[in-house]
């Protein structure tokens, strides 16, 4: 429903408002966006540690069975319809 109401909003805005002003618009809000990442605070570690695991140095055939055994498996094959459409 916001993608209809969006493409709509911006066809009327698009259409209404001269290139140079909808440019100055947007770079405008690309501006402020920016400024708002700039100005956040740094996030508060928990306590949760992640093991730092390095990575097995797998073939590519290696890589191939392991993500056809993945698609194979019956958790798998119940969304597959879901995500070939």
């Amino acid at each position: 429903m916001s993608g209809v109401i969006g493409n709509l909003m911006a066809a009327y805005v698009v259409s209404s408002v001269k290139q140079s002003t909808f440019y100055f618009v947007m770079t405008g809000f690309c501006l402020m966006s920016s400024l708002f990442f700039l100005f956040l605070k740094t996030p508060i570690k928990t306590g949760l540690k992640v093991p730092e695991e390095k990575p097995e140095k797998n073939s590519v055939a290696q890589d191939i069975k392991e993500t056809l055994q993945l698609l194979m498996d019956p958790r798998m094959l119940k969304i597959l319809p879901f995500i070939v459409l």
